[in-house]
């Protein structure tokens, strides 16, 4: 049974019956023998035998994932994925673009993508997104489901990365690849290595910023909005100056080119159910990282008076609500409809932008 070789889901299926068998023996020996495991590689770093004790804490991990592709766990596409990534993997013409964690098609990676798509046509472009199913993309691309095989084979094979938010550390950010991280708002709150203390589950102020670390030292280039935020950067994300580039976000382009193409903006207006007589106020908050549920997920507590707003405005204004992406629960616009709206699913926060009036 070799892991490295790349078409490990061929050989399974070809001797199933015997390395089914062989991982259940394995599962019962390392079950076994993990406090023995444990002990020496506890042993080797008591006597700063740093070396081979790493070369233990491999040989554990690679076992771990050989066993959870013999035995069709859920992570399998995870554990082939660790075991057969490589150089030799990447290819120059592939591309892979995720926005807010697959979330939606949107925000500064769509609109390199649309530039890309009408430029430079003949690339293999793939997106990743949590739901597929769901996302129109047009062009060539293909989509593949967050966490399936086809996800990591595509951060396996392409030469560029291209994101908006942090991607998860056990994607294999390798030397022949580059990693184009674009970022998603302007610092106005402090991020990272700038934060003196971090509320968040699960997660400690001193975890959370060594591996956010981790994730920045993957980025080759980091795309800055103007002066303000680089400099900021350089401080939250412990980045040099050669790795920012600022050239404002690829997002914005369109506040310049279709501010004042009237058809465009109204038509966004008819696919949000805006009327076409009334002024549009956005409000779209950031989160707080106090204001948790879970990891990763955040409550949201409306501050502004609906009631007060809606008697004072109403006649001659609508009020959009964006929340931020990591925002988990709903708002209660009950009694508001035709004054306020919830406009957190809508993928593209600058079409939101060039229909609001303030």
């Amino acid at each position: 049974f070799d892991p490295t070789h790349y078409d490990i889901k061929a050989r399974y299926e070809a001797h199933k019956d015997t390395l089914v068998e062989l991982a259940q023996y394995l599962n019962v020996q390392l079950v076994k023998h993990q406090k023995l495991i444990n002990i020496i590689e506890t042993v080797l770093l008591m006597n700063q035998d740093t070396e081979n004790a790493f070369k233990v804490n491999q040989f554990r991990k690679t076992l771990r994932h050989v066993k959870n592709v013999l035995l069709r766990r859920k992570n399998k596409d995870r554990s082939i994925y660790e075991l057969t990534d490589k150089e030799e993997n990447v290819n120059q013409g592939t591309i892979v673009f995720e926005a807010f964690g697959g979330k939606n098609y949107s925000d500064s990676p769509k609109y390199i993508y649309e530039y890309m798509q009408k430029y430079y046509p003949n690339y293999n472009y793939v997106w990743s997104l949590k739901k597929p199913d769901k996302s129109v993309i047009p062009g060539n691309a293909k989509k593949v489901k967050r966490g399936s095989a086809e996800y990591y084979q595509a951060y396996s094979e392409a030469s560029h990365w291209v994101s908006n938010a942090r991607t998860p550390l056990y994607l294999n950010k390798k030397d022949n690849q580059t990693y184009i991280q674009t970022w998603h708002g302007t610092p106005l709150k402090r991020l990272a290595n700038d934060m003196k203390v971090v509320r968040m589950p699960g997660t400690t102020t001193s975890r959370y910023k060594r591996n956010f670390n981790r994730e920045t030292s993957r980025w080759d280039y980091l795309i800055s909005p103007n002066r303000y935020s680089s400099e900021i950067f350089r401080s939250a994300f412990w980045m040099d100056e050669p790795r920012i580039l600022e050239i404002g976000y690829p997002r914005n382009d369109v506040l310049v080119n279709r501010a004042n193409d009237q058809d465009y903006i109204d038509e966004i207006k008819t696919n949000l159910n805006l009327p076409s007589d009334k002024k549009v106020i956005m409000y779209a908050p950031t989160w707080r990282d106090d204001e948790f549920v879970s990891k990763g997920k955040y409550l949201f507590e409306l501050k502004i008076d609906l009631e007060n707003l809606y008697n004072e405005l109403g006649d001659d204004y609508v009020i959009l609500l964006r929340m931020h992406y990591l925002i988990s629960n709903a708002l209660d616009l009950t009694g508001y409809e035709n004054f306020a709206v919830d406009v957190s699913n809508y993928n593209d926060v600058s079409e939101l932008f060039l229909v609001s009036d303030c």
